[in-house]
């Protein structure tokens, strides 16, 4: 069965967001047909959803959008840890050929991409939903370039991408808690390291450093907003020495501090089943 294609005119209309805590480890979602467009990213746990005819099998690092006007239901309870899931909802129109606005088509399942980024996006949208001077327009942009992340990330997943650039940069990833040279990386996949230096360069527009830095800096964000970890502790488990270096490159490239980072973001919805 050909998985469903989701297509919507930008900007969407925020509705509604927030984060959702199982109340048990066997959650199973119930029934609904609603009238409006659900965005769901677990932060924790499994979810057996089925829209239709389709089932899904999401958790973290996935993302599903379910749509209005389609019934969907849990084909079985969750497994493992109690689900926990940031949600979204949200009208849009159909793409029409005579309208000005981009139009969006994505598929309804996408798994993998910067999932940091997401959990940080989200988080600036239920943060800006819950402000008293919140604006819906504000909203709606922020929701929207969720979504335009989303697509970019199922993009790459079906471009492939160049397959050098690609083992690299995983490789960065997985080693990401400590310093990788460009002699290492090099060496990893029997390149010179000049070879290495300007093909990583030319390709991501970043120097092997660079994207360390983005990574880890990636991660850090993720856990200042859904964490009680210290600036310390993060800036340990993320790859820096201590918590002087991690604040200064963090300030460089963000314009504010760690903790001030965290505060600017701390107002999420919650509720419970």
């Amino acid at each position: 069965m050909t998985e469903p294609v989701f297509a919507c005119a930008l900007p969407v209309r925020f509705l509604s967001a927030g984060q959702f805590l199982a109340s048990d480890e066997g959650f199973i979602h119930q029934r609904r047909e609603l009238n409006n467009n659900v965005l769901m990213l677990p932060l924790r746990g499994t979810l057996f959803l089925q829209e239709n005819e389709c089932r899904y099998t999401i958790g973290r690092g996935d993302a599903l959008l379910l749509r209005a006007g389609h019934p969907h239901v849990g084909w079985a309870r969750s497994e493992g840890e109690r689900p926990v899931f940031f949600w979204a909802h949200f009208e849009c129109d159909p793409p029409s050929g005579g309208d000005e606005r981009p139009a969006l088509r994505l598929p309804q399942f996408i798994s993998g991409g910067n999932f940091e980024r997401k959990i940080v996006l989200f988080h600036q949208l239920i943060d800006a939903s819950q402000s008293i001077l919140s604006q819906r327009l504000m909203c709606d942009y922020f929701l929207s370039l969720l979504l335009i992340t989303l697509k970019e990330d199922a993009h790459s997943d079906e471009a492939g991408g160049d397959i050098l650039i690609s083992m690299a940069m995983e490789y960065l990833r997985i080693h990401s808690d400590r310093t990788v040279t460009v002699r290492e990386l090099a060496q990893q996949f029997s390149y010179s390291c000049d070879y290495m230096s300007r093909y990583f360069k030319r390709h991501t527009g970043l120097s092997v450093k660079q994207y360390q830095h983005k990574i880890r800096l990636s991660r850090a964000k993720e856990k200042l907003l859904t964490t009680p970890l210290t600036v310390k502790e993060i800036a340990n488990q993320v790859g820096y020495v201590n918590e002087k270096l991690f604040s200064r490159v963090f300030s460089q490239n963000e314009g504010i501090s760690p903790s001030q980072y965290r505060n600017a973001f701390d107002r999420v919805h919650q509720n419970k089943h």
